[in-house]
């Protein structure tokens, strides 16, 4: 019984970091279909003006497209990943670009972001012209 006992205390205890794996598994995939839909709101965005919302050149909060992607595009625009932390867009004066981006699990921006599936879970996950330039790996993009 003592043996038993040990053995779930030993268990719980080992439980923490495969639950924080998990969650933070679960919000880099929801923050991508987040990001994604925005992504596709931006693109519904051009084809009715002929170019992307027109964006600061450095990361800006998400939040600075509400006046132009809701409700029309999108009900609600994400401010937010899935980790609590801000979404950032950046664009250019002309729009023609745009450029959608979580600084991943820590909410650090990454001094240079690399191309390509990562399985860093504070890498950034970063969305430019309808596709994944940087995501998880364990996430599917399309």
């Amino acid at each position: 019984m003592i043996v038993l006992v040990l053995v779930g205390i030993a268990m719980i205890g080992c439980g923490g970091p495969w639950q924080q794996r998990t969650d933070d598994i679960d919000a880099a995939r929801r923050t991508v279909a987040d990001m994604q839909s925005l992504g596709i709101a931006m693109e519904a965005y051009a084809v009715d003006n002929n170019f992307y919302p027109k964006l600061d050149v450095r990361d800006v909060p998400a939040s600075v497209l509400k006046s132009r992607i809701e409700p029309t595009y999108m009900k609600k625009v994400p401010e937010t990943d899935r980790w609590g932390h801000p979404l950032y867009v950046r664009g250019n004066a002309d729009g023609t670009v745009y450029v959608i981006s979580s600084y991943g699990a820590d909410g650090v921006k990454d001094a240079y972001t690399p191309q390509g599936a990562t399985t860093d879970v504070s890498a950034d996950i970063v969305y430019t012209q309808a596709q994944f330039v940087q995501w998880p790996a364990w996430v599917r993009v399309r």
